[in-house]
């Protein structure tokens, strides 16, 4: 098993601008409406073995991640300073973002939830077909092969 085994579908360096001093931000829970000050980013838009516990996931997002990390300290200094490459890195790490995220996943979930129940009611005396999506690590999976498939519809877009 993997040593992270807190998986973030929001990246840490990507919070760490929003950090105090050390690796903790701010936050609002908008479910219980209330305010958490000095809250770790350890746990933040994180759960527990997200992208699957072998870790192949994990470590194939490591290097956009990285990319975004570093291209956003270095516009951070000097924003004209970006190059054609810097604003690809940030236009894939945006649309990666996109499909990466817990909210995305329950979406996909939900609509194969949906489309499965519409194929009991409307055909209830018919051998049921497999379910599009069984698990989120399922989701997941189709999530980033949303964002590899999009990715080159997306390369064209102007910054």
């Amino acid at each position: 098993m993997p040593a992270n085994r807190i998986q973030h579908y929001v990246p840490k360096c990507h919070l760490r601008p929003f950090c105090s001093g050390s690796e903790a931000v701010n936050l609002y829970n908008i479910r219980r409406d209330k305010l958490i000050e000095g809250a770790p980013i350890k746990g933040q838009c994180a759960r527990t073995y997200f992208y699957g516990k072998d870790g192949k996931l994990e470590r194939a997002l490591q290097p956009i991640e990285g990319f975004y990390a570093t291209t956003v300290a270095k516009l951070t200094n000097d924003h004209r300073s970006a190059t054609p490459a810097d604003l690809a890195n940030l236009r894939d790490f945006t649309l990666l973002q996109t499909f990466r995220t817990y909210g995305y996943i329950e979406k996909l979930l939900a609509v194969s939830d949906s489309h499965y129940a519409d194929l009991e009611v409307g055909a209830p005396t018919k051998t049921k077909l497999p379910r599009m999506l069984d698990t989120a690590e399922e989701a997941i999976v189709m999530s980033i092969q949303h964002f590899l498939d999009s990715r080159k519809h997306a390369a064209d877009l102007e910054t």
